[in-house]
């Protein structure tokens, strides 16, 4: 949890893929323009930046957002391979520099 925008993520096959989905949960009653830069930690400690690593998305008040297998929500959607890993050798997934700004 970072300042009321709460996050998940849990691992899936998608359409043979090993891949995150991610889901972002906005607790504040005004809407958020949530940003990262997305980095996975291999078994070996290495951090790996995707293809499309500098992601963002707007979050409506009291809402949340969730990364599927139809891609709706590419940002949600993280495909291992564009790390250069897969589920056996991912260790942590982590959103560098999460921060967002209040959209009035």
């Amino acid at each position: 949890m970072f300042k009321g925008v709460e996050g998940f993520y849990q691992f899936s096959a998608c359409n043979g893929a090993d891949v995150l989905l991610v889901k972002l949960v906005n607790h504040n009653n005004y809407s958020v323009k949530s940003n990262w830069k997305a980095l996975v930690i291999t078994q070996d400690g290495q951090q790996h930046s995707g293809k499309n690593a500098q992601d963002s998305l707007v979050l409506a008040p009291n809402s949340e957002l969730a990364g599927d297998c139809a891609g709706s929500k590419a940002q949600l959607s993280i495909k291992l391979s564009d790390f250069g890993t897969n589920e056996g050798n991912f260790k942590a997934f982590i959103a560098s520099g999460f921060d967002f700004v209040i959209i009035h």
